[in-house]
């Protein structure tokens, strides 16, 4: 016998036993961990009930549900803002062998997020808080042993149903230089504070009476397609009109989901589609499925339909058809390679361009080829006309914002006609317009009347962001069709 071959068999069937039992633990452990802070009473008691696995995975779904801000969309927002929370959490507030997260500043930050204001006081001295209206801090003593924090929370970070225009959190060491800060609960002026904290649970609660995760497709408003609506992906006759045109990008839908954007063109002449089917797929897996009515779009030459697939970092490819009363108009698949983003520090996404921008005031961060309410139609060819403008967007995370709560950015511009650059215009200083706290956005655009000689041109665009020195440059072709040549006999 190969011993070797069997020592490599027990121990991958190990790992596999050791994966399976994470798992487990993993929602059989769930309310131990930093979703104990915003459970209700009443989930405590419904999950103490439960007596497997299976039980409890479906439990913890049916938990992120009932919170999640729109349940018609495949992402739960405040599940992915929870979880930064409590990475927050971790990294700021962990001492010794106690993690960040099951502190009390870690359960504070994780169910009211970012204080307002935040005062640090040495041990031995004197303890803060904003009292009365006059809006300064007054001091008074503590009798405490070591150093202490108060975070300040205003009236638009309160819960509803709190009738406060300010609330203190007063935190304080056990023992000098310990550095766990538990929340003073002898001190009177953390009543308020330790009640909004108890009450976390039900105020997070978006729909209490929901018994059943809704079962969606991977982009928003669509449902999972079944085996039979999948097999036209796979169908040897895949149908691409001719003009029709496709293309992928990068999105953003937070500063941890980075989508896949689709831009699909049919032309004039082919029927307007009325069912969308696609997958995303990584390797041999797939991350997951949608059918959806698509909405056109009304563009020169014919309509566009455009897609947002949430998908983590990594290389990919989307299937994707548009079908007309059951019948393929286009089928066709598309490779797109999505960036990770950095944990921490500035973050310059991708650029977008085109010269159709149309405000979208209800957008919702992560609609394609939308940044900050502003649509971009891309022009797939990247052909344009001296007449217009070529306008161009992008995202900037976690930028170092001035104390006047402003960010600078500096844009420079490079212009090449084929190899040799034509022009450089001076550096301007741009403002960047915030979508988030942690989210804001650069706009611009580029008259192209200057471009006389047809021809292909290379834009290159630089954004610093200043504070933080982070820049990205870009390289956008635009070519210049020669203008028609007039009809033989004419004038």
């Amino acid at each position: 016998m190969n011993c070797k071959w069997l020592r490599l068999t027990v121990a991958a069937g190990m790992t596999a036993i050791f994966v399976g039992v994470a798992a487990a633990e993993e929602f059989l452990n769930f309310l131990e961990g930093p979703a104990q802070w915003i459970a209700t009473k009443e989930e405590k008691k419904e999950f103490a009930k439960l007596t497997s696995e299976t039980q409890a995975k479906a439990w913890v779904e049916l938990f992120w549900a009932r919170r999640d801000p729109d349940l018609n969309t495949p992402i739960n927002e405040f599940q992915l803002d929870f979880e930064q929370r409590v990475a927050a959490a971790d990294k700021l507030f962990t001492w010794e062998k106690q993690r960040g997260a099951l502190t009390d500043r870690g359960r504070t930050l994780i169910a009211l997020g970012r204080p307002n204001k935040v005062q640090s006081l040495p041990a031995g001295g004197v303890g803060g808080a904003q009292l009365g209206e006059g809006g300064g801090w007054q001091t008074e003593s503590l009798d405490r042993q070591g150093a202490a924090e108060i975070w300040e929370y205003t009236a638009g970070q309160l819960p509803k149903g709190v009738k406060a225009n300010q609330v203190l959190f007063i935190f304080v060491e056990s023992k000098v230089g310990l550095n766990d800060f538990p929340l003073s609960r002898g001190d009177r002026r953390n009543a308020l504070a330790q009640k909004i904290l108890l009450d976390a649970g039900e105020a997070t609660l978006l729909h209490p009476k929901l018994t059943e995760v809704p079962r969606l497709g991977l982009v928003a408003k669509s449902k999972a397609a079944s085996p039979q609506q999948l097999a036209v992906l796979d169908a040897a006759e895949r149908p691409w009109p001719a003009g029709a045109q496709v293309m992928a990008r990068q999105g953003l839908m937070t500063p941890v989901m980075h989508p896949v954007w689709v831009h699909v063109f049919l032309p004039d002449g082919v029927a307007e589609a009325d069912e969308a089917i696609g997958r995303a797929r990584r390797g041999g897996e797939s991350a997951g499925t949608f059918v959806v009515a698509p909405d056109p779009l009304s563009v020169a030459g014919g309509r566009a339909y455009e897609f947002s697939i949430p998908v983590e970092a990594g290389a990919w490819e989307v299937d994707l058809a548009l079908l007309k009363q059951g019948n393929p108009l286009a089928v066709t698949t598309v490779a797109v390679t999505t960036e990770k983003m950095p944990e921490e520090g500035t973050y310059i996404s991708p650029f977008f361009w085109g010269v159709d921008v149309r405000q979208e005031a209800q957008a919702h961060l992560g609609d394609p080829f939308n940044v900050g309410g502003w649509r971009i139609l891309p022009r797939l060819g990247d052909r344009y006309t001296t007449d217009e403008s070529l306008a161009y967007f992008c995202f900037v995370v976690r930028p170092v914002v001035k104390p006047d709560g402003t960010v600078d950015g500096e844009l420079t511009l490079n212009l090449f006609y084929g190899d040799r650059k034509v022009a450089e215009l001076p550096t301007q200083n741009v403002s960047l317009s915030r979508i988030t706290d942690d989210l804001w956005m650069m706009g611009s655009s580029l008259p192209l009347k200057g471009f006389r000689r047809p021809g292909d041109y290379r834009l290159e665009i630089t954004l610093k962001e200043t504070g933080s020195g982070v820049s990205k440059t870009v390289e956008v072709p635009v070519t210049i069709p020669a203008p028609p040549a007039p009809a033989e006999g004419g004038l």
